[in-house]
């Protein structure tokens, strides 16, 4: 469900999308490789620590 939120997020250019390595309560997805695989592709600097 989050990674639907996310994909919706960015395709609507919702500027939280790019926040999502910073907040606190995205911290439980960040070993999901789902969440990684969406960041490398949406965003690739993005997955970098």
């Amino acid at each position: 469900m989050a990674i639907e939120w996310l994909k919706k997020a960015y395709e609507e250019r919702d500027p939280t999308f790019f926040l999502v390595r910073s907040v606190p309560s995205h911290d439980c997805m960040r070993n999901n490789l789902e969440f990684k695989a969406l960041l490398l592709e949406k965003h690739p600097s993005m997955t970098q620590e």
